[in-house]
C-alpha cells in the first residue's frame, strides 16, 4: 500500500497546487521505489509516466510567466486530474482484497 499511497499523495498534491516541487518528486520516487518487487510492469509504466509528466509540468512552470505555454500546462493539469481514478484501476488487481 505504501507505493500506492506515495503515488496518490503526489497526484493529489499536484491537483491541489497546480505545481510540482523537487521535494515532492523526491518523496514520490522514494515512496514508490519498491514497485518493481511488488507489482507488474504496468504499475512501473504508470509510475514512470506520472514522473515524466510531473517533471514536464515542473519545468514548464519554472520559466518566466511571459514565456510559458499555458495551453500545455492546462493539458498536463487536466491529465493529472484523471490519474487518481486511473491509479485505482492500475493498482486494483494487486491491492483489492475483497472476495471475488
Amino acid at each position: 500500500m505504501a507505493v500506492y499511497e506515495g503515488l496518490t499523495k503526489f497526484l493529489a498534491n499536484i491537483i491541489r497546487t497546480a505545481k510540482v516541487g523537487l521535494d515532492q518528486v523526491g518523496d514520490m520516487m522514494q515512496e514508490t521505489r519498491d514497485y518493481e518487487f511488488l507489482f507488474g510492469s504496468e504499475v512501473g509504466d504508470f509510475i514512470r509516466e506520472v514522473f515524466e509528466r510531473g517533471m514536464e509540468l515542473r519545468a514548464r512552470t519554472a520559466v518566466p510567466h511571459e514565456e510559458r505555454n499555458f495551453n500545455r500546462e492546462q493539458e498536463l493539469l487536466n491529465w493529472f486530474e484523471t490519474q487518481l481514478s486511473e491509479a485505482k484501476q492500475v493498482f486494483r488487481p494487486y491491492i483489492d482484497f475483497r472476495e471475488p
